[in-house]
């Protein structure tokens, strides 16, 4: 699953490298302190990419989930996110359960 790629990605579990336009977010209050900005696109394709979509679907996990120190505790944790799909040419989102 993508959320669980970026988790490897951020932790450097795997060799790729984040772009440059991936970029750390801000603290706030609720969720996790490890989210990053959502990537501001206008194009269909881009914003279903790999990095736009999962940013959204990472931001939306808990911080259980996110700070989760192993792959296996990651994976572990039960989290609902929202996900986009393609119903026509409007951009849906729905809900998965991460187990």
């Amino acid at each position: 699953m993508d959320v669980t790629l970026f988790y490897k990605i951020h932790y450097g579990l795997v060799g790729i490298i984040l772009p440059p336009e991936v970029c750390p977010g801000y603290a706030k209050t609720r969720g996790h302190r490890l989210k990053y900005w959502e990537l501001s696109v206008d194009v269909n394709a881009y914003k279903l990419s790999f990095f736009s979509r999962t940013i959204k679907a990472w931001n939306a996990l808990s911080a259980l989930a996110a700070e989760a120190s192993t792959l296996a505790m990651f994976r572990s944790r039960e989290v609902t996110v929202s996900w986009p799909s393609i119903s026509g040419l409007a951009l849906n989102y729905v809900e998965i359960t991460v187990t």
